[in-house]
């Protein structure tokens, strides 16, 4: 009852119980005697528009939370249960203009608001779980339509593509990523349930006593040399305000979650996504490093999902042959002092199709949506769409993307807004930018405090990198793909690829406004 209630504006509940809806969706009344078969048919609707309330109307209806007659709803004669919160858990009041649906536990306690990103309602969510040292990360994707073919191979490739880069550490010599299919997935073709991934590893026997799940003989944790205290908290991480936070006097708990190597499950699931938004829309997403520390590539470069191949083999990822060889030498100078160094890596996406996002609502933006993701990655400091800056520092008339008749429609001269506007996208090809900051673990420790003593100390030093920037745009890549597979699922539904294919082509043949 309540994601009916969050998804669907006009209906609400009184405390008594009753319920109604406008008489403008009164049509959606189950067949007496099927309703099983409603409830299949009402499925169905709210599959191929994730945001038509008549679908939500026809789903309540079909599943006797309300009956229609006479142009407005009335209650079924059993209350219905709140099936998101248990039975001491009623839902009171009208729906609050901010999204969310006031929620009373026993006492009247308000428990929280639901907003649309709310897990009942989300199309497609995904999750990750694991530490750095742990046996595996582990991911888990819901909401993949059937049909869509993807095979361990080619996650294993995407996770290669991340260790990628000149200036990464040690770790990327050793270190392997042991990649397994738990579910979702059965001879390279996706069933419609959850894909589940493991990335196993390979370090995992060196850790097993300090990383264990269950408790530890404290005289063989003594023996261990991992599993000394982290008490001198690293400037720039984690590391400080996560103890305090969770009341650890140890770094360690934080800082194995913290790391980037979480960004491997990211990239696992991505692949998925990738494949998704390929095959039933035709979007492909390519990444380049434009800058690196103080050396930038020529600006104006649009690198094609043809260039892909020759991107990856460049030791930074970089489309400007001399700007990455000045990279090389800046990463080499960063070595020799014992510092870390940051950059600023470029994503595009072709193909992408005018309608994603919306304007109603802030977190239905998709230029929104894109910024959190990113900005959700380890290291990045900040985000930019299209050529978000320049045009704050440019004149109304030198800054927009004017737009000229074609003989398909309408296109734009230029794509200053990188492809969105009013968080909707254009059709034009989609651009944003991430900046990330250096390494926070440095060879040449900075100054922190020991938490045990309050003296002065220098901070930890953890196995790291010098750079990890052209890592940081492949996990880019994977994050913008998630982003445009939630919004074509939201968009264009279907439990199979054939089925989003069909709601594409016939949402692009009835444009009126081409």
């Amino acid at each position: 009852m309540q994601w009916l209630l969050q998804r669907y504006p006009e209906f609400d509940t009184q405390p008594a119980g009753e319920a109604r809806v406008t008489g403008q969706i009164a049509f959606a009344r189950a067949p007496s005697g099927d309703r099983r078969g409603a409830l299949r048919r009402a499925r169905r609707a709210l599959r191929r528009n994730p945001r038509e309330p008549r679908a939500y109307l026809a789903l309540a209806v079909a599943g006797r939370l309300v009956r229609v007659d006479a142009g407005a709803a009335h209650p079924a004669q059993t209350r219905p249960r709140d099936l998101s919160r248990g039975a001491d858990v009623r839902v009171t009041g009208r729906r609050r203009a901010g999204g969310g649906v006031r929620r009373t536990g026993r006492g009247g306690h308000r428990t929280g608001a639901m907003t649309r990103r709310d897990t009942l309602t989300a199309v497609l969510r995904w999750l990750t779980a694991g530490e750095s040292h742990g046996p595996a990360l582990v991911a888990l994707l819901e909401g993949v339509p059937a049909g869509i073919e993807v095979s361990t191979t080619e996650i294993a490739d995407e996770l290669a593509r991340r260790r990628l880069g000149y200036g990464r550490g040690a770790r990327m010599s050793f270190e392997r990523d042991e990649v397994e299919v738990l579910g979702g997935l059965r001879h390279g073709v996706t069933l419609g349930s959850p894909v589940a991934i493991r990335v196993g590893n390979s370090e995992w026997p060196k850790w097993r006593t300090v990383m264990a799940a269950d408790p530890v003989d404290p005289d063989e944790l003594a023996r261990q040399a991992r599993n000394a205290p982290l008490t001198r908290p690293r400037p720039g991480h984690a590391d400080l305000a996560g103890m305090q936070k969770y009341g650890h006097t140890d770094a360690r708990p934080i800082l194995e979650r913290a790391s980037a190597r979480e960004t491997a499950a990211r990239v696992a699931v991505g692949t998925v996504a990738k494949a998704l938004i390929r095959q039933a829309l035709g979007i492909e997403i390519v990444s380049h490093v434009v800058e690196l520390g103080p050396v930038a590539a020529k600006s104006g470069l649009r690198p094609s999902p043809r260039d892909a191949a020759r991107i990856d083999a460049d030791p930074l990822r970089c489309l400007d042959p001399e700007a990455s060889a000045l990279m090389v030498a800046e990463v080499d100078a960063a070595k020799k002092a014992a510092d870390t160094l940051g950059g600023v890596v470029e994503v595009l996406a072709y193909g992408v199709p005018p309608g994603l996002g919306s304007h109603v609502q802030w977190d239905r933006k998709l230029d929104a949506r894109l910024a959190t993701a990113l900005m959700s990655i380890q290291a990045i400091k900040g985000v930019e769409i299209g050529d978000g800056w320049q045009q704050a520092r440019s004149r109304g008339s030198e800054a927009h993307d004017e737009i000229i008749p074609s003989a398909t429609g309408v296109r734009r001269v230029t794509d200053r807004a990188g492809g969105l506007e009013g968080g909707i996208t254009t059709g034009e090809p989609l651009r944003v930018r991430a900046a990330m900051k250096p390494i926070s673990s440095l060879n040449r420790a900075l100054a922190t405090v020991d938490v045990t003593t309050g003296e002065p100390a220098t901070a930890i030093n953890q196995r790291s990198d010098v750079c990890a920037v052209p890592a940081a745009a492949v996990v880019a890549e994977a994050m913008v793909a998630l982003v445009l597979a939630e919004a074509a699922t939201e968009k264009f539904g279907g439990d199979s690829v054939a089925e989003i294919r069909r709601n594409v082509a016939g949402y692009l043949d009835a444009l009126v406004i081409r």
